[in-house]
């Protein structure tokens, strides 16, 4: 297992390297969700894969998998637009 930081912890995101393509219940695939045990890093977390990254070569399959907390999932409630008024109208 490998990881690095993209831009950083605390909701930007991790990419973590698995080998394999396959975890107990099928694929690594975008929207699952994942516990994070990573000591070097300090997070103990369950996190979202938010895209994967599927590689074949001389190496063998492996999984780059981008996770990043639920929250950034998180939809945030906007205000419908004021409707304007028709120039038609």
């Amino acid at each position: 297992l490998g990881a690095k930081s993209d831009n950083g912890v605390g909701g930007r995101g991790l990419t973590y390297t698995v080998a394999g393509w396959r975890h107990d219940s099928g694929l690594w695939t975008p929207g699952f969700e994942v516990s994070v045990r990573d000591r070097w890093l300090g997070i103990q977390d369950d996190m979202i894969i938010e895209g994967v990254q599927l590689v074949l070569d001389g190496q063998g399959e492996r999984a780059e998998a981008q996770v990043v907390p639920p929250s950034a999932w998180d939809l945030t409630a906007e205000p419908e637009p004021e409707e304007e008024e028709s120039v038609w109208g």
